[in-house]
């Protein structure tokens, strides 16, 4: 019976649901269906009903997932509403309606085994901090976010105007969307610019208007962007990596022994000095890592 609900702003009235019922085999009554029907919202299913209509019209809520029926168990039910807190904003609109849908259902479900299962409080132990200092995220318009996210799911230019941060007047432009880079509170969209190659990286909350084109975007030959954020990229360098060597204290010793600066770090002892070696990406990020260590870290060379 749920699944012939249909999904506001449409809505099916209890006398169809019975013929509809009976196409299906199942002999029932107005009575029992609006019963039924009462009785699933009773339990928290996200039906609406029209009783200004006679007889009552149904409709599953526009927040619900449609036929969908909250069935999840305890574990599914954290993993979404965890799922749904960390990745919402990085996830195209047609399956971010679909995430939020799910994670009411899965906040039901979590709600009413509130008492009885240890896992609904995981949540509740858990936090993700950035180590850098904490910043309020910019508003980012959301048609703008709606039509930029569209365009670079189906590899899409889009004509926009950028405001850069050291104008004051917009000024527009078509981009070719490679890929979307999220840096802490800030989202940006690797891009190239209608007519160049070089690939730039621009903050999405700076694109005051954005317009889809339909146009297929040209897309550097051999760019990946898993290859473009190892390279530094992402990170405001220019993908010029580094055999750095430094001298180090003790204490950072440990620290790097704990957390390696790169996969091709090593250590030498020299005449009671601990020398680093690493090789790594030259980037904004990294000379300012370097800063917060102060006098731990004294540099020999990076070439």
């Amino acid at each position: 019976m749920l699944k012939l609900i249909p999904k506001e702003p449409a809505a099916i009235s209890t006398k169809d649901l019975c013929s509809k019922l009976k196409e299906f085999g199942y002999s029932v009554t107005k009575r029992t269906v609006e019963r039924d029907v009462n009785s699933m919202v009773e339990a928290g299913f996200p039906l609406v009903v029209d009783d200004s209509e006679q007889p009552h019209l149904w409709s599953w809520s526009k927040q619900s997932n449609g036929f969908h029926a909250p069935r999840m168990n305890i574990s599914d039910a954290l993993l979404t509403v965890m799922a749904a807190d960390t990745l919402i904003d990085l996830l195209p609109n047609v399956v971010s309606e679909s995430l939020m849908s799910l994670k009411i259902e899965a906040e039901h479900t979590l709600n009413a085994a509130q008492s009885s299962n240890q896992l609904v409080s995981w949540r509740e132990k858990v936090a993700i901090k950035s180590p850098t200092q904490q910043l309020i995220p910019p508003k980012v318009d959301d048609a703008v976010k709606t039509i930029c996210y569209e365009a670079l799911l189906h590899d899409e230019q889009i004509k926009m105007k950028y405001l850069n941060i050291k104008s004051d007047t917009p000024a527009e432009y078509t981009i070719n969307p490679l890929g979307m880079v999220q840096r802490g509170w800030m989202t940006y969209f690797v891009v190239t610019f209608s007519g160049h190659q070089d690939l730039r990286l621009i903050a999405l909350n700076r694109i005051k208007k954005a317009e889809r084109t339909f146009v297929p975007i040209v897309k550097p030959k051999g760019f990946s962007l898993a290859k473009y954020v190892e390279d530094g990229f992402a990170d405001f360098g220019h993908g010029q990596t580094i055999n750095f060597r430094a001298e180090i204290s003790p204490m950072l010793h440990k620290y790097l022994l704990e957390s390696k600066l790169s996969e091709e770090q090593s250590f030498e002892h020299v005449e009671g000095k601990i020398i680093l070696n690493a090789k790594v990406a030259m980037t904004p990020q990294f000379a300012w890592w370097l800063k917060t260590w102060g006098d731990d870290i004294k540099i020999k060379s990076d070439h």
